[in-house]
């Protein structure tokens, strides 16, 4: 397993492996989704990879279940970073 990311600011990010759902962020209920795989988490975000690039800026819904738990996760988030180019193509971030 990777080790823990601390990153400048103090937050640190934690190496998992879930499948996260997204949405617009009208939620869930119009059955239009797509699935990405998370790369890292932390109290403020997390990382993602998917074939489906959203924009910066745009407002999603994100489920996921929780690793230690299993009980399900369902919050707003901003996209923040996006890539689409490089080793790092198909990657974003997003703000909870």
């Amino acid at each position: 397993m990777e080790a823990m990311d601390r990153r400048l600011d103090g937050s640190v990010r934690m190496p998992v492996d879930l499948l996260v759902q997204l949405s617009h962020e009208q939620g869930f209920h119009d059955g239009e989704h797509f699935d990405a795989d998370a790369l890292n988490l932390a109290a403020s975000g997390i990382g993602l990879r998917s074939a489906i690039l959203p924009d910066i800026g745009q407002r999603l819904r994100c489920r996921f279940e929780l690793p230690d738990d299993g009980g399900v996760c369902e919050t707003s988030a901003e996209v923040v970073w996006a890539s689409d180019a490089g080793t790092a193509a198909g990657e974003f971030g997003v703000k909870f």
